[in-house]
């Protein structure tokens, strides 16, 4: 609790308002498997000794797409959140069920605003079905090639 109130007093020195905090935490946990890979690649780098090789993320017109694992993950989260909810509040644990059902409905709400719901179906879509590049290139940004010789030449004129 300390380190939301020096967060948000951050937050406020900067010019933001103490309601930004919510949608800082909610991205947060819409970003726990995210980080969980990192820790996870990293830590299968340390023991294999092999680089990790960079790979690219595909491109959808006005957005980056996800990975469908990265997908699948959010919503286990989320229905872990739910459960543990659910499960406290059977056997009365209020504190519990008051703190799951705030990060099920904050991470709902992160997953809603940050990717949306038709993005999150569109992703696993295009996971699943992987189709050809030149079938989906109404999709993907077409790719722009910047000739810097010719750059070049228009400043010095």
């Amino acid at each position: 609790m300390p380190y939301f109130i020096l967060y948000g007093m951050d937050l406020v020195r900067m010019g933001y308002k103490w309601i930004d905090l919510i949608q800082i935490y909610s991205l947060n946990l819409l970003l726990i498997p995210v980080n969980l890979a990192g820790v996870f690649m990293s830590i299968n780098q340390a023991i294999t000794g092999k680089q990790i090789p960079f790979s690219r993320t595909p491109k959808v017109i006005g957005r980056t797409s996800m990975p469908s694992l990265y997908i699948v993950a959010e919503f286990s989260l989320l229905a872990q959140l739910l459960f543990g909810f659910i499960t406290n509040y059977m056997y009365r644990n209020w504190i519990y069920s008051i703190y799951n059902l705030g990060n099920a409905i904050l991470l709902g709400y992160a997953i809603f605003k940050f990717i949306g719901l038709r993005s999150c179906w569109e992703d696993i879509l295009l996971s699943i079905n992987r189709p050809p590049e030149d079938t989906v290139s109404h999709w993907v940004e077409q790719r722009v090639a910047i000739d810097l010789e010719g750059a070049k030449d228009l400043q010095e004129r």
